[in-house]
């Protein structure tokens, strides 16, 4: 969520730049406003799933490792 407040922040100056600064922009501030808000969204889910996949893909490492090592083993009292 950080990086996409950062993300948002950069397109809304670069959108700001984009109206006031060049009068020959070929991109309009709709479009740099449009692509913010759509990472703003994007960004957290796939950062969701990849943090999820690899999970998953450390827990089979951990386990297939576990089975010739022996794993960890936690005493509790």
């Amino acid at each position: 969520l950080i990086i996409s407040a950062i993300i948002l922040l950069v397109a809304i100056i670069g959108g700001i730049i984009t109206i006031f600064g060049s009068a020959h922009s070929s991109q309009s501030p709709l479009a740099v406003f449009g692509g913010a808000i759509a990472m703003a969204i994007c960004l957290p889910i796939i950062y969701g799933a990849m943090g999820f996949i690899c999970g998953v893909i450390g827990a089979w490492v951990y386990n297939l490792v576990a089975k010739f090592v022996g794993g960890i083993q936690v005493e509790v009292e």
